[in-house]
């Protein structure tokens, strides 16, 4: 058997069986719980208003407002298909930040109603959530002031150092880590996407089933086959050698062998014929699997993402409008 075609075997089959494997560890392991965070805005108070405005002073607890304070305002939504409840949760909902950077206070503004949610200071680096009965669809908008590390005299926007020092942590029963989004940024639906996978997915059932159905001619080989004493044909191909002889390579079998041109052709009567390997003719129909396998699933993954674009499309309308 020609080592490429096991390994073009092997690999196939490989391919296959780890693509199941993470398809069933991605579904089983999927929680159905999830709390997605949609950020609103990252507002420097400094560079938004008292920048802008000359003669004009901001206060904060009687002090003037410093460069480095940021005004967090995002929303929390249960976007699972399940709802949290007090029994679930071991280690609330917090909003985390890194050595350096401190919250200063956090509210809750508006809420869906019946929420019974509070925010509380766990330490200057935690913004705790005690979220409650927390049901599907239902939102929790809130405010939090924090403060910045910036270095003197350089360029940093206080603003997009909070959005990339804030980190999420929970310990709630049957729900993801969670998931961050932009309130204001839907993205593009992949509709190149989608046709590309419907074009893969059409053209490898209709390669699979011309493959069963109509086998297409495979290329062959001039074989040459020989009948021992002990009647057992031995089938080989023929390949020269710069030395002068001719080496024996077994078709679809380990057998090898070299003689010299008058030893192939006068010591031994061969029967030349054309025959087409068995390898080809398993690995064609392997391969139209594989290819219908993957394009089913690209077309399934393309399908649950596409509907999880459209619901969050259709929740960050209606969050936007209810917190005008």
């Amino acid at each position: 058997m020609d080592v490429s075609m096991v390994l073009a075997i092997v690999g196939t089959i490989a391919t296959i069986g780890l693509g199941s494997w993470s398809i069933y560890i991605a579904l089983k392991r999927r929680y159905p719980g999830c709390i997605t965070f949609f950020e609103e805005e990252y507002i420097g108070l400094f560079d938004s208003i008292v920048s802008d405005v000359s003669d004009l002073s901001v206060l904060y607890k009687g002090s003037p407002v410093k460069q480095n304070l940021v005004l967090l305002k995002g929303i929390l939504v249960n976007t699972g298909s399940k709802d949290i409840t007090h029994e679930m949760i071991e280690d609330e909902l917090s909003i985390d930040l890194p050595e350096g950077y401190r919250w200063l206070t956090g509210e809750i503004v508006s809420k869906s109603d019946k929420v019974r949610a509070e925010i509380n200071l766990k330490n200057e680096s935690s913004l705790l959530f005690n979220i409650g009965l927390f049901r599907c669809n239902e939102f929790i908008r809130f405010e939090a002031l924090a403060e910045v590390p910036l270095v003197s005299d350089s360029q940093e926007i206080a603003g997009l150092k909070l959005q990339s020092a804030i980190s999420f942590s929970h310990r709630i029963a049957d729900t993801q880590s969670i998931d961050h989004q932009s309130l204001h940024s839907v993205g593009m639906m992949p509709i190149p996407l989608l046709l590309f996978v419907l074009l893969l997915s059409l053209g490898c059932i209709g390669y699979g089933g011309y493959i069963f159905i109509s086998p297409p001619e495979e290329p062959a080989k001039l074989i040459y086959s020989l009948k021992t004493d002990s009647n057992k044909v031995i089938d080989v191909e023929v390949e020269p050698q710069s030395n002068g002889t001719l080496k024996l390579k077994g078709f679809d079998t380990n057998y090898t062998e070299s003689l010299t041109v008058s030893e192939f052709y006068f010591n031994r009567r061969w029967e030349p014929k054309i025959m087409v390997s068995r390898v080809g003719k398993f690995l064609s129909p392997l391969l139209a699997i594989m290819f219908m396998l993957m394009g089913i699933f690209l077309f399934i993954s393309y399908i649950v993402g596409y509907r999880r674009w459209k619901r969050m499309k259709e929740l960050r309308g209606l969050l936007r409008s209810q917190v005008k």
